[in-house]
C-alpha cells in the first residue's frame, strides 16, 4: 500500500469526516471516529487482498466487494456489515462517487 494513501484518507476525514452524508449537519464524535476506523480497515482488507489503492479516487466496484466479502467471511452480526456499508457509501461520496455504493 502506497503511504500517501493512508494521508489521503486521514485528509478527507480531516476535512469531510464531521458531515453528514446526506443532510446539512455534522455527525457525532462517535460517528466520526468509526469513519475513521472503517475507512483504514478498508484500507487493510484491500491490502491483503492484493488490490491496494494508490489514489484514493481510484476507489472502484471490485474494491467494495473485495471489502464487503471479508467481512462476510469474517461471519460478522448482519447490523455491522450495514453499519460498515453505510461507511462506505459516505466515503464514496465524499470522493465524489455517490453511486458506486
Amino acid at each position: 500500500m502506497c503511504p500517501n494513501i493512508k494521508r489521503q484518507l486521514a485528509v478527507l476525514l480531516e476535512h469531510l469526516g464531521n458531515d453528514h452524508l446526506v443532510r446539512d449537519k455534522i455527525v457525532g464524535s462517535l460517528t466520526a471516529t468509526a469513519r475513521g476506523n472503517v475507512c483504514f480497515q478498508a484500507l487493510d482488507v484491500l491490502k491483503a487482498a492484493g488490490l491496494p489503492l494508490k489514489n484514493i479516487l481510484n476507489l472502484k466496484q471490485k474494491h467494495i466487494q473485495t471489502i464487503v466479502h471479508k467481512w462476510r467471511t469474517d461471519e460478522l452480526a448482519p447490523s455491522t456489515i450495514q453499519t460498515r456499508f453505510s461507511i462506505l457509501r459516505w466515503a464514496a461520496a465524499a470522493i465524489g462517487k455517490q453511486g458506486l455504493i
